[in-house]
């Protein structure tokens, strides 16, 4: 997974740590069995990991042990899913926030985590999901607060469900005949791997669920209770809303594909229209879409992936001014190149190539991160072998390691460790060698000359969806296509 960081040893301010999840071996990820949280300072040392198998276990809460208890007696996390780290609450301390394993059929739920001294201590499970719903493998939860203030708690979203900061499931996503997902490939049924929150719809007083495929709106003004009407609003897949055709596409790209595999990000895009636009990466068609946020097609191309045999290549969007030239870009990587396209507003618009790079990745899915530097703009991103670093302006190598990767969400972090905040900016690297036999394993750790913030909490991190290492969620959060945050998705600056 993509590392996370904060400080949870919240509320003492003091130097963050990084969050992942570990597994031993092919067979974990095959079962999507028996993943391990670890928590690890800046020097690798581990501070804590649940299970522990060297120490009693802690207390495990009735809503986990009743329904997702392994054979170990405790619940595990699926091995190749990610995490999301903030104060869900109205205690001082910071939230670690999973997906469990598969020892329940179909991802059952999530389960919160507090970090105490040494110790990970479980917090909650979610109830068990109706049968037939799930949360798709390899999926990322996000915290953001969704209603409106002065709501003391921050809710939960993975894929296209809601839980609130208890774990208690607010609601489920839907079909076009209003009920929910019956299935893992029901059509349509708007779902991503990674998902955003913003208030885009500026009709909407509280802030939408932007999956790859379609928005999720509340009915509700005060309190957010789930979509308008049972169609929802289109987006990508015209299927997915009000419109029942699909958008007339030249070959080879077709319409969108059906799965969660279709991956959003947020930025103004085009200053001469209403509201952000958002930059969708389709992997299993290697398209890449920039679409309104009322749903309508602004752009299409294909991702360049020369030479590759895999029908299926391209990672989640990066956006940010990488090249220095006013206004921001969408990188993406694919299985033999990573691509920055900048879209450039018309009717239709288009997305054109600033630069691309070959890279070796035949599952194409890695995300990449943008940092903003007194000497210019650097993306550091991976493949299947290395973890590099390009200059933003032109895509030449400034670094690169010999790195192993699976590449399924995995990326590369650039974080601080404080404990102030901004420090010292450090490289976090995730590192698996399952498919390789002999490499890299673990997360690795490399000294930058830069600074940055002190937190990454999450895949799909920008600007303003957290407000310090401490985990502060901001109950009305800022537009982060606006000034100060200047467009920046899976970005420091």
């Amino acid at each position: 997974m993509m590392p996370t960081v904060m400080n949870l040893r919240t509320p003492l301010p003091g130097p963050s740590q990084v969050a992942f999840v570990s597994f031993e071996n092919a067979n974990d990820i095959t079962a999507d069995n028996n993943g391990v949280l670890r928590i690890i300072d800046e020097n690798c040392h581990e501070i804590a990991r649940f299970p522990d198998t060297t120490a009693p276990p802690p207390p495990i809460p009735a809503s986990c042990s009743a329904a997702y208890a392994n054979l170990n007696t405790v619940p595990r996390l699926s091995p190749d899913s990610g995490l999301r780290l903030g104060n869900i609450d109205t205690n001082p301390d910071v939230e670690i926030i999973g997906v469990l394993d598969d020892h329940t059929t179909n991802h059952g739920g999530i389960i919160a985590f507090n970090l105490v001294g040494t110790s990970l201590i479980p917090k909650w499970c979610s109830a068990p999901l109706p049968v037939g719903d799930s949360i798709p493998t390899a999926s990322v939860p996000t915290i953001a607060q969704l209603d409106k203030p002065p709501s003391p708690t921050a809710e939960i979203i993975v894929d296209n469900k809601v839980f609130d900061a208890t774990g208690a499931l607010r609601y489920s996503g839907f079909t076009a005949g209003g009920n929910n997902c019956a299935t893992f490939w029901g059509s349509p049924c708007p779902r991503s791997r990674t998902i955003a929150v913003a208030d885009v719809l500026s009709a909407s007083p509280l802030p939408e669920i932007i999956t790859g495929r379609g928005i999720y709106r509340s009915i509700n003004p005060v309190n957010w209770t789930g979509p308008s009407g049972s169609t929802g609003l289109p987006m990508v897949n015209q299927s997915v809303g009000v419109l029942n055709s699909p958008p007339v596409l030249t070959p080879p790209l077709g319409t969108v594909s059906n799965n969660s595999l279709v991956l959003p990000a947020i930025a103004e895009l085009d200053p001469g229209s209403p509201g952000p636009e958002i930059a969708a990466t389709d992997t299993m068609n290697t398209t890449l879409w920039v679409l309104s946020a009322s749903g309508a097609t602004l752009a299409f191309t294909q991702i360049p992936t020369p030479g590759s045999s895999q029908p299926k290549c391209g990672g989640p969007p990066m956006i940010g001014d990488a090249d220095g030239i006013p206004g921001p870009e969408i990188g993406v990587a694919s299985c033999s190149r990573y691509t920055l396209f900048k879209y450039v507003p018309g009717n239709p618009g288009t997305l054109t190539q600033v630069w691309s790079v070959p890279i070796d990745d035949p599952s194409g899915e890695a995300a990449s991160t943008l940092l903003k530097t007194p000497i210019g703009t650097f993306i550091y991103g991976m493949d299947q072998g290395t973890v590099w670093v390009l200059n933003g302006a032109n895509g030449n190598m400034v670094k690169c390691a010999a790195n192993t990767s699976d590449t399924v969400i995995e990326g590369p972090v650039v974080a601080g460790f404080g404990p102030g905040p901004v420090s010292q900016a450090r490289l976090i690297v995730p590192a698996s060698d399952t498919n390789w036999g002999c490499g890299q394993r673990g997360v690795r750790i490399f000294d930058t000359s830069f600074t940055s913030n002190t937190y990454w909490p999450g895949e799909s991190f920008h600007q303003t969806d957290v407000l310090n290492n401490l985990g502060a969620v901001p109950v009305a959060e800022a537009p982060s296509w606006q000034a100060p945050a200047r467009n920046t998705y899976r970005a420091q600056q």
